[in-house]
């Protein structure tokens, strides 16, 4: 279900700029995190740039799934990066609010 959302509102914001695309990172790489990485692979207009976790190999192993991804464990490198304007929160319950507060203070969507 999220998949759909997710397209549709990507849909209605690419259709001013079709020729480019969106820069996402996915923090946290488990379960929930994969799942999510593969909805985005299937969505024209974006691109997964970066996975980030605590696990350095749970966020390599993630990254490795898409051409040109890399991975890191410091979501705050991940937020100052300018290549990404969207961050998917991935992570454990307890991790959303900073994460999520931090990521908007950087200037990214949140999801």
């Amino acid at each position: 279900m999220l998949g759909l959302r997710l397209r549709k509102k990507l849909r209605l914001s690419m259709a001013a700029s079709p020729s480019s695309t969106t820069g996402f990172a996915i923090i946290g790489c488990g379960l929930i995190g994969r799942k999510r990485a593969e909805a985005l692979k299937k969505i024209p207009g974006v691109t997964l740039r970066t996975t980030c976790d605590l696990d350095a190999g749970r966020a390599a192993s993630l990254a490795q799934l898409v051409p040109g991804c890399t991975s890191s464990t410091d979501y705050n490198a991940v937020l100052a990066d300018p290549a990404i304007a969207a961050v998917l929160v991935a992570t454990l319950t307890a991790a959303h609010a900073p994460i999520s507060l931090a990521a908007v203070n950087a200037g990214n969507h949140v999801l």
